[in-house]
């Protein structure tokens, strides 16, 4: 079979079976299933399928991923989300649209902790929307800040949709996170400076707020030591080269395990519960991973990468248009497939055309991330709208998507941004120890 024969049938192959109901990792493996034995036959597709699948799960970096699910599931268990925010609060609260700020601001220290998106959303949602609303914040720009900002978990380190990434690509997972902490860092600030702008152009949208006393804005910092030690646990033994990222990830949940039989006064009841729920993401990440691994190996069976490689390379398109277009296809599938899925789909395909054309994977992952944090909050897939209407089923699903989009605003310069300054993602790679 030709390569393009083989292309036009896996896509369709995929496209049927995920709309008859049945989940993407499973139309994934069942395409490559149906392609591999035609070519190979039944005993030979089986023995490759089952060598693939045994060498990613057994994969030392792949490991990363369940631990740093765990990690998040633990320290959702132990309530640390409200303490951030209780902190936050104290010091910006003041500040016009101060309760939006502390939002966004809380939401990057828990992404910084959890590295889920959806349970950082849910946790971060249940603390600070109701507050907002309660003291007469508007209900677009309440919504819309959590639904923008919670998405932060998919970009600030440690990014559980990086390291899927990074095993997909084959490069470094450690430096990989590391690419992604000065954008994520900025990715906050620009949804602050929205705040600021959008409470400055209609301060009714968000009333003042009392000061808090300096007795109270130092008390708060006494919850300071969460966050401070959970990043020196992952990110700094990452930085400095004392692990790799399995290991920081293995220190991570030990560390958040701490946590979780400090806060809970050693509940073992509520921390089982975390230890099931870990259990059940991971099976479900770690399933769609290897079904990416698997249709990759297809695809490389029937040399399709290299002969898209080819036909790219042989239009003269300049590179930033390329970039443009890939861009604009990520975003498009965002809106309707969710990122996992997406990345073992494409990457494939899309990372050697990128690396032929010179640009570097670790900078093109942090475009990616960005490009997830449009998606999030787009229609009709738009995941953290509805986990927003869930939480908060009393604000129209119209008001949270309104909010949201202006929030987008924020991810369009940043790719911008990236684009313009590559060493915002590059830098801290490149000093890492190891």
């Amino acid at each position: 079979m030709e390569w393009n024969s083989a292309l036009i049938l896996i896509v369709v192959v995929i496209i049927i079976l995920v709309m008859t109901g049945l989940p993407v990792a499973i139309a994934l493996l069942t395409a490559s299933l149906i392609l591999l034995w035609m070519i190979v036959g039944p005993f030979r597709t089986m023995y490759m399928m089952s060598q693939e699948i045994g060498h990613f799960w057994s994969s030392w970096t792949v490991l990363a991923i369940p631990l740093f699910v765990l990690m998040g599931e633990l320290l959702f268990v132990a309530g640390s989300a409200s303490d951030i925010f209780d902190m936050v609060s104290k010091w910006l609260r003041r500040l016009r649209g101060g309760l939006a700020l502390v939002s966004t601001g809380a939401c990057a220290v828990f992404a910084s902790m959890c590295g889920s998106t959806a349970g950082g959303t849910s946790t971060m949602a249940l603390v600070t929307i109701p507050e907002m609303l309660k003291r007469g914040y508007n209900q677009r720009l309440a919504t819309g800040s959590i639904a923008a900002a919670g998405a932060l978990a998919h970009l600030i380190p440690p990014s559980i949709l990086m390291v899927v990434y990074a095993s997909i690509v084959e490069i470094s997972p450690g430096r990989a996170l590391m690419a992604a902490l000065i954008p994520g860092i900025l990715l906050a600030v620009y949804y602050g400076i929205i705040v600021t702008i959008w409470t400055t152009l209609k301060p009714g949208h968000a009333p003042q707020e009392p000061p808090s006393t300096w007795n109270e804005k130092f008390s708060s910092l006494k919850v300071a030591w969460q966050p401070i030690v959970l990043i020196m646990a992952v990110m700094g033994t990452l930085y400095f080269g004392v692990a790799t990222a399995t290991e920081a990830a293995a220190m991570g949940a030990f560390v958040a395990l701490i946590m979780a039989l400090f806060k809970t006064r050693g509940n073992l009841r509520k921390i089982g519960h975390g230890f099931i729920d870990g259990a059940r993401i991971s099976c479900f990440i770690m399933l769609i991973a290897v079904s990416g691994k698997i249709i990759a190996m297809t695809m490389t069976y029937y040399m399709i990468p290299q002969h898209i490689v080819d036909i790219m390379l042989g239009l003269n398109l300049s590179p930033l248009m390329i970039m443009v277009m890939i861009q604009l296809l990520y975003i498009f599938l965002g809106m309707f497939i969710e990122p996992i899925g997406i990345m073992v789909v494409t990457l494939p395909i899309v990372a050697p055309v990128l690396i032929a054309l010179g640009f570097d994977p670790y900078w093109f992952g942090v475009m990616i991330m960005v490009n997830f944090e449009i998606a999030l909050v787009t229609p009709p897939m738009g995941t953290q709208l509805y986990i927003i209407k869930g939480i908060v089923p009393q604000v129209p699903l119209g008001d949270i998507l309104k909010g949201s989009l202006v929030f987008l605003i924020a991810p369009t310069v940043m790719l911008v941004t990236l684009y313009r300054f590559p060493q915002l993602a590059l830098w801290l790679p490149s000093m890492m120890w190891q």
